[in-house]
């Protein structure tokens, strides 16, 4: 895979239980990203959204979210109610809205989520390669969020009865809500995609839920027969599985996040018409088309 564009790689925000722990990089719980979604009348200007796995958060009342700062070291958002999260149960998604302002990130664009109109055009499935985003787990961050990538391939996409991408791709535990992203190289191999069929650079494949376990009988060192009654070993098998993009995409047109955007629509053109009244010349009764243009 060729270098990461910065709006997959600083996209990522930290997770915890409280700010002591993100004051210190302690009981790290899971990691988010960042989506944005342009205002229809001025699409420079974007609402952002933290999406994460739902149960990253479930169980606590209150989280501490982590940004990093354009001036330096970090943002701490303490006391996070579950309230504020939009969430989606049966796919294991939670979205936020939250605000950027001085935030050192990059946004994921909602453009780039993968859709079966996205799967059926450039033919994505098995094979295909993809790149978590998330953190290294040995390596205690107080001083910035930092990023780093795990490969592999898409093993299945979601058909039937599995609803999910799974992918080979040795997830741990702290990579839940991490955002995995598909390429597609500059090159077209023979028996795979044509020209038509290929795309530029990533597209967004989904968020990591997680991996999936498999949990095997002990047995007595003396012999390797003996089994145990009661001990089991829990087994990494390198799968993971990927909540598809296409449900994100639906979260964030749930009808509460809707209502913030139109909400933040009209504080924007608020705000807008302001600067235009103050930018306006006093000595005339009215402001030129011309003038009106926001730079």
């Amino acid at each position: 895979m060729p270098l990461m564009p910065e709006y997959f790689l600083n996209s990522i925000a930290f997770i915890y239980p409280s700010a002591r722990d993100a004051k210190r990089d302690t009981g790290f719980i899971g990691a988010g990203f960042m989506v944005g979604i342009p205002s229809p009348d001025h699409p420079s200007y974007r609402m952002v959204y933290l999406v994460t796995s739902y149960h990253v958060i479930k169980k606590l009342k209150a989280v501490t979210l982590r940004f990093n700062l354009k001036s330096g070291g970090m943002r701490i958002v303490k006391d996070w109610p579950l309230s504020h999260w939009v969430i989606n149960k049966a796919f294991d998604i939670a979205v936020t809205p939250v605000s950027g302002d001085g935030l050192d990130f990059a946004f994921i664009p909602r453009k780039l989520f993968v859709d079966a109109e996205k799967i059926a055009q450039h033919k994505i499935g098995a094979g295909d390669e993809i790149c978590l985003i998330g953190r290294i787990m040995q390596t205690k961050y107080v001083t910035r969020n930092v990023a780093m990538m795990r490969f592999g391939n898409i093993s299945l996409s979601p058909q039937y009865e599995e609803k999910t991408f799974l992918v080979e791709l040795r997830s741990i535990s702290g990579h839940s809500g991490s955002p995995v992203v598909v390429y597609c190289p500059p090159y077209a191999l023979a028996g795979t995609r044509d020209q038509e069929q290929m795309w530029q650079g990533y597209l967004l494949l989904g968020v990591n839920r997680g991996h999936l376990r498999e949990y095997e009988e002990l047995v007595s060192v003396k012999d390797l027969k003996t089994k145990s009654e009661n001990w089991v070993s829990e087994t990494n098998v390198a799968i993971s599985q990927i909540i598809p993009a296409w449900y994100i995409s639906e979260l964030l047109d749930d009808p509460r996040l809707v209502q913030h955007r139109v909400a933040k629509h009209a504080e924007l053109k608020r705000k807008l018409a302001g600067f235009k009244e103050d930018a306006a010349p006093s000595s005339q009764p009215s402001v030129s088309r011309k003038s009106r243009q926001v730079p």
